[in-house]
């Protein structure tokens, strides 16, 4: 199985929970606006150029309902996630322990042929 995969869908699906989680507080951004009024010919001149430099402020308070539901969602997805992760890790395990199971077979395998093959040396020296 392939492990990375597994984690980084885990990683992915816990960092949504965060990602959803962020939606309860407000979002602040800097705005910034340039505006020049008067005839053309002063356009932005002194007297007539002006700008205005401020914080935003968005906060969908009364749908906190809705938000926390997202962040259930993404709770469940990270617990299927980490569900797969596990699994794919029992996964590796098992076919680890079956191959190192037939390795030692091949070494007892060799074992015996190599002690076959001298059995054979010795009575075929002896005769």
């Amino acid at each position: 199985p392939d492990l990375r995969r597994s984690e980084r869908q885990l990683a992915a699906a816990t960092a949504r929970i965060g990602v959803a989680t962020a939606q309860l507080y407000p979002k602040v951004s800097l705005g910034l606006s340039a505006s020049s009024a008067g005839p053309a010919g002063d356009f932005l001149g002194r007297d007539t150029f002006a700008w205005n430099l401020g914080p935003l402020i968005r906060w969908s308070l009364p749908n906190t309902g809705a938000v926390r539901a997202r962040i259930a969602g993404a709770e469940a997805s990270t617990r299927m996630a980490l569900a797969s992760f596990d699994g794919a890790v029992l996964q590796a395990l098992r076919e680890t322990e079956t191959a190192l199971s037939a390795y030692r077979q091949e070494l007892v395998s060799v074992e015996a042929l190599t002690r076959a093959r001298d059995d054979s040396a010795q009575v075929a020296r002896q005769a």
